[in-house]
């Protein structure tokens, strides 16, 4: 008779730093993990005003007052731009100051839902001209300057943007303010099914007014 085979002991599988040792210690290993680094950079540095603009090639169309620019989601066209010391319908607060746009808004989607927190989102005042993005304060209407914009589907309203500065603030003139553009999602693949809607995108235009008088002064 044969002796018994004697039995292997069980290895523990490799932990993460193993793992992570053993890729490291081939070539191929570590050109793969700094391709990843570089493509998370990538994302990293991309999007938004500030970072974009400065990338070959970043020249945004600029919209006057009465162009209209179609951002998947609305049509937006910047009407005109003053400095007061409050929105109106609002009080003055010590120090500061207000830096306000009058755009006229249709919502293109076919929900009013949300509608109104998505566009404050997709207009940036650019102080310097080109980057370092400010948002503004909750909208208000152009006509009764209440807080309670609604932006029903097809139907244009009347908007005043505000930006709050200090009063000892130089403003850049003419004033500079981003567009983003916005495209639907039918399905977010990373987050799941209920991830669908109307999602920002890179952006898409400037608007460059020069801020006058106060409609009421005018």
């Amino acid at each position: 008779m044969q002796p018994p085979a004697t039995e292997r002991p069980l290895r523990a599988p490799p932990t993460d730093r193993q793992q992570w040792l053993a890729i490291l210690r081939h070539r191929w290993g570590r050109l793969a993990l700094l391709l990843v680094l570089l493509v998370l950079a990538g994302v990293a540095a991309s999007g938004g005003f500030r970072r974009a603009d400065g990338l070959p090639g970043a020249r945004y169309p600029v919209l006057a007052a009465g162009q209209t620019v179609d951002t998947g989601a609305f049509a937006i066209t910047p009407l005109r731009a003053w400095i007061a010391d409050a929105p109106p319908g609002a009080y003055p607060k010590a120090g500061q100051r207000v830096l306000m746009l009058r755009l006229r808004v249709e919502n293109r989607t076919d929900a009013a839902f949300a509608a109104s927190a998505l566009f404050a989102q997709d207009v940036v005042w650019l102080p310097d001209g080109r980057s370092n993005e400010r948002k503004a304060q909750p909208l208000r209407r152009a006509d009764d300057h209440t807080l309670t914009v609604q932006l029903q589907p097809g139907v244009p309203v009347l908007v005043d943007m505000a930006w709050e500065f200090d009063a000892a603030e130089s403003v850049r003139t003419p004033a500079a303010w981003g567009v983003y553009a916005r495209r639907f999602v039918a399905r977010g693949y990373l987050q799941g099914d209920g991830d669908a809607g109307w999602k920002q995108d890179a952006p898409l235009a400037r608007i460059v007014l020069a801020a006058g008088t106060p409609p009421e002064a005018g």
